[in-house]
């Protein structure tokens, strides 16, 4: 681990916010360098990433420190950089700041998360890269050799690197998402595939990943498994029903 790269006049860097920012730098170049696909502007397109980044940033540690509460005062809650953010939550609220701007400037809001979605999976790749430098989202404890160690409440343990599957899965849903813009399909198309694919990966890497008791629901399912599993059947209603109205016409 390596929660802090370095220190400029006594002020630490931390892995996790350089990391964060380096992915939204490429998902922003890469936004930029696709657009004219999507018949979006580029001065558009930099509105939306400070609007996604500043929401998605204020929604993931709100719903991060919502359900881990107990851990953080109003002061702790407040450093963003130390890590500690839950991508459900930066989602909900980046998509719903985004669906308010396209509404006032009158483009086509699907168009949008098309154009957004692959390169918010380069965004997620780096931030879990960061995860795993800052030392948190650990995995359960494993006796493989690949297991890293990571503090906790009852000491040092090995555990599953989850952070590194989750990059992976990342990086993997991009390129898949990136072969699908090829195809041209209706708009809607490559977001519906994100949160269908973002979905099911999430839903199993819970297993995997450290919780503490009040993590579960009823004791069986974690609340981001919950939230995997409504985006997976949020995704396939849209593609029935669109499979349907296609073979109506």
């Amino acid at each position: 681990m390596h929660p802090i790269l370095f220190e400029i006049f006594g002020f630490p860097i931390h892995s996790f916010g350089i990391m964060v920012a380096i992915g939204f730098t490429f998902g922003l170049l890469r936004m930029l360098k696709v657009c004219p696909k999507y018949k979006i502007q580029p001065d558009k397109v930099f509105d939306i990433v400070i609007l996604s980044i500043i929401f998605g940033i204020i929604g993931s540690r709100l719903l991060y420190v919502l359900i881990k509460h107990s851990d953080y005062t109003f002061v702790t809650a407040l450093r963003v950089w130390e890590g500690g953010l839950s991508f459900h939550g930066g989602l909900f609220l980046g998509i719903l700041s985004i669906w308010i701007y396209s509404k006032i400037n009158k483009i086509c809001f699907l168009k949008i998360l098309d154009l957004i979605a692959p390169s918010l999976c380069i965004a997620y790749t780096f931030g879990r890269i960061g995860c795993f430098l800052n030392g948190c989202c650990y995995g359960i404890a494993t006796n493989f050799f690949w297991g890293v160690p990571m503090p906790t409440e009852s000491g040092i343990i090995l555990s599953e690197p989850t952070q590194i599957y989750s990059a992976i899965a990342g990086i993997t849903i991009f390129f898949i998402l990136r072969r699908l813009e090829y195809l041209n399909k209706k708009d809607g198309f490559i977001v519906i595939n994100f949160l269908l694919m973002y979905g099911i990966y999430r839903f199993f890497i819970e297993f995997l990943r450290n919780h503490l008791p009040n993590d579960f629901i009823f004791g069986l399912i974690t609340q981001g498994q919950i939230v995997s599993i409504l985006m997976v059947l949020i995704a396939c209603i849209i593609l029935i029903c669109s499979d349907k109205k296609n073979n109506n016409k």
